[in-house]
């Protein structure tokens, strides 16, 4: 089934040109795209909750290939992430695309994960990012307390600096994710005893946090998906906080928005007393 609605109905009429098909490959073959192409965020959440069939593909279609599907530029990072995916699936089963493409065969597994409300989370997400970080071999360069904090211009906090302050002053290293390769991003994430960061893909690491004791989320209220409060679920993490800030009406999730210090701070403040350095 394709859905005609959203960013992923590849069937409406203003994508058909774009998406028109160059070339045809002949047999079967495993869908491992996502509904934004190698997005980090869209990995972790369509990509990678979709390998626990690939054992149940290949044993039925042997000489089977994946297929991902995505801008040229990002497929050096959808690498850096697949070469530890889990279920026996290297990098020379997949084919990356830059184009559309028809095939004779499409199998296309139903996903372990959704992130629009109300969303949920299979147990065996749990089981690929477990196997995953266990290929993992990073060395984390920072304590146990982690702001996540946020680069993009897109949905971005206009006042982070202050925020970013803020956590410092409780003990908390302010990190980038983008600013270490992906094995190293699981090894901050799985040796941290509290998380504190904007919502966005930043957080999707939260899978691997197992140790924490809580997380703090920071957004606004026009951020609608559910991500950074499943994978806290999968890594059984006890307390998850979310302090949001109000939003005009009709704002989108990638409008900018700005921390409301004046409700808000005195609530993150007794939670960064509990949950910082005392």
């Amino acid at each position: 089934m394709v859905e005609r609605i959203g960013r992923y109905g590849l069937l409406q009429e203003h994508q058909e040109n774009h998406f028109r098909a160059t070339q045809a490959l002949d047999g079967t073959y495993f869908d491992l795209s996502s509904g934004w192409g190698y997005h980090f965020g869209h990995l972790m959440t369509q990509t990678l909750p979709k390998l626990w069939a690939w054992p149940l593909f290949k044993q039925r279609f042997p000489a089977g290939k994946a297929l991902m599907f995505g801008a040229s530029d990002s497929e050096v990072n959808a690498r850096s992430i697949l070469e530890l995916a889990p279920f026996g699936i290297s990098l020379d089963d997949i084919i990356f695309l830059t184009d559309a493409v028809t095939v004779t065969d499409l199998v296309s597994p139903t996903i372990g994960f959704q992130y629009l409300r109300p969303g949920y989370a299979h147990p065996v997400i749990a089981e690929t990012f477990d196997q995953l970080a266990q290929r993992a071999k990073g060395t984390a360069p920072v304590s146990g307390r982690i702001f996540v904090s946020r680069k993009l211009t897109k949905r971005s906090c206009v006042n982070a600096q202050g925020l970013e302050d803020l956590f410092r002053q409780y003990g908390f290293d302010v990190i980038y994710p983008e600013d270490f390769p992906f094995d190293v991003q699981i090894s901050i994430f799985r040796n941290a005893e509290v998380v504190a960061g904007f919502c966005g893909s930043g957080m999707f690491n939260l899978v691997h946090s197992s140790r924490a004791k809580a997380v703090i989320l920071l957004g606004s209220a026009s951020y609608r998906a559910t991500n950074e409060y499943f994978f806290a679920q999968l890594a059984h993490i006890p307390d998850i906080y979310y302090l949001l800030s109000p939003m005009p009406p009709k704002s989108g999730m990638r409008t900018d928005w700005r921390f409301d210090w004046d409700t808000l701070v005195a609530p993150l403040v007794t939670l960064l007393k509990e949950y910082g350095v005392k």
